[in-house]
């Protein structure tokens, strides 16, 4: 049986810190790598407040394009975000996969959710 899958590129957003440096944050397979590597990796999400939320994933999703990033550097640059911005980052985050959750079997999300559990 023949299958059609449609690649689709992953979501981008493009933080510009006050100095003008563009940090660009990736929703890719490589981001969840990143974000398992981080102390706590996804549990850690549930005990913390939307800012500090917000920075883990602009962590993980920035890392790919700079080696040097920190989890400092990332509080410093949601720091001057707006409400909207830090939910717009999360909620981007949350649909990379909690979106697409909804339309899998049980037997597949069991897969995606130890696929990610390994990575």
């Amino acid at each position: 049986m023949k299958k059609t899958m449609q690649c689709k590129p992953a979501p981008v957003i493009e933080l510009v810190t006050p100095e003008g440096e563009t940090i660009v944050l990736r929703f890719n397979v490589n981001m969840w790598a990143n974000m398992q590597e981080i102390e706590g990796g996804l549990e850690a999400l549930k005990t913390l407040s939307m800012p500090e939320i917000c920075a883990v994933i602009v962590l993980a999703a920035g890392k790919d394009n700079n080696e040097n990033f920190t989890l400092e550097k990332a509080r410093e640059l949601v720091s001057f975000l707006d409400i909207t911005n830090i939910n717009e980052i999360i909620e981007t985050f949350s649909d990379s996969v909690g979106g697409k959750l909804d339309n899998l079997t049980p037997e597949q999300k069991k897969t995606l959710l130890q696929f990610l559990r390994v990575i």
